[in-house]
């Protein structure tokens, strides 16, 4: 059970996929689309909402990733893991780019760079959320080695 790996088996959780996934994708989109497509409410509802779609997301995707570290790891290496990763400051940087970045490029850069094709920035919000993703799975992978494995970390 100790050479296990959480990153390994989150891989085939489709909870914490999907949670992945509607991180990287809902927030934007909703942004993006959703005050052309309902109008009448203001601008600011429609960001607010992505961003909390956004932390909705987040805290879903965490719940998936303490039960797979409970199952692989199981509770004194779990909670060393998760103690090492909210001092890890690219899992830290991840968690709030991916929450707050990506809703905010969608919703402002089409305005404030005019004659830019909207498309754009809304392809460069999923780039950002994407790479807030990644950067949180190379954190994990890195702490999760020093706990599986400490004395070679």
């Amino acid at each position: 059970m100790s050479e296990a790996h959480v990153s390994h088996h989150l891989k085939r959780n489709p909870l914490f996929l999907g949670a992945i996934a509607l991180m990287v994708f809902a927030p934007s989109l909703i942004t993006f689309y959703m005050p052309s497509l309902i109008v009448g409410l203001p601008d600011a509802v429609w960001l607010g909402g992505g961003w909390l779609v956004g932390v909705l997301a987040v805290l879903v995707g965490d719940e998936a990733l303490h039960h797979e570290e409970k199952k692989v790891l199981g509770d004194a290496r779990m909670h060393a893991l998760f103690l090492r990763l909210i001092r890890n400051p690219l899992f830290l940087l991840s968690a709030a780019v991916i929450i707050i970045a990506p809703p905010a490029i969608a919703f402002f850069m089409p305005q404030a760079v005019p004659g830019s094709p909207d498309w754009l920035w809304l392809i460069i919000a999923l780039v950002v959320a994407a790479a807030a993703a990644f950067g949180g799975y190379i954190a994990l992978t890195s702490e999760e080695e020093h706990v599986v494995h400490p004395a070679t970390a």
